[in-house]
Parts: C-alpha cells; structure tokens; sequence
C-alpha cells in the first residue's frame, strides 16, 4: 500500500530569524541581547516576550531601539528609545518631518521640549 505522507518543514526560531537579520549566530545574538537590554534577573518568558514585541515593530535591541526595564512588582515592561520612536517614524509612510523646540530656565537649564510631528 502506497501512503502519502506531509512532510512539514520546521519554521526557524523568532531568535533565528532575527539573528539572520543581523548576520549573527543566533546563540550568541541572544546572549548579546540578554546581556545588553535585559535585566540580571530576567526569565526566558520576559526574554520571550521582549523580542517578539521588537519582532513585532521591527525595533533592534542590539542598537538599543527597545529595551527591557523592571516592572514594579516583578517582570519587564518593553521600552521603545528614542531611537526606537524615530525608527518607527521614519519608516512610516505619511511621516513628513519634525520640529522640535526647546525652552530653558532662567539659569539656562532645559525645562520642556516640544516636537511637532507632520503627516
């Protein structure tokens, strides 16, 4: 009796993925990782969580884009940069610059920043 048998392939890991994004060795891009945005004390499912909101937003850890920071009461809360926010922006396809405007005190020090942003 001749069976048909499926034969799926494998998908390759989230952390593969972006690894090859990046030209890097998965292992060793997530130990890059870990060592560079993630808390000491952080689990595999905080990790976990982290990079699939980078995946999600196309947001780099590596160039700080996106970072984990501690929860109160336990956990990480993602933090888009900076750099994230501008990388978001500028891929955006309605984005149409920014100006920003800074005011100081009396003393020269920076009080507020105001950034309008054209669509």
């Amino acid at each position: 009796m001749n069976a048909i048998t499926k034969t799926e392939t494998a998908k390759p890991s989230l952390i593969a993925v972006m690894a090859a994004q990046r030209n890097m060795d998965p292992e060793q891009f997530a130990k890059t990782v870990r060592a560079t945005v993630m808390p000491a004390n952080h689990t595999n499912e905080q990790f976990a969580a982290l990079m699939l909101v980078a995946s999600k937003y196309d947001l780099d850890p590596i160039l700080k884009e996106i970072y984990a920071f501690p929860a109160k009461g336990g956990g990480i809360v993602p933090i888009v940069s900076i750099d994230g926010w501008l990388n978001l922006m500028n891929s955006h396809p309605a984005f149409d610059g920014m100006e920003t405007e800074f005011t100081d005190d009396e003393h020269g020090n920076p009080i507020s920043c105001r950034c309008r942003i054209y669509r």
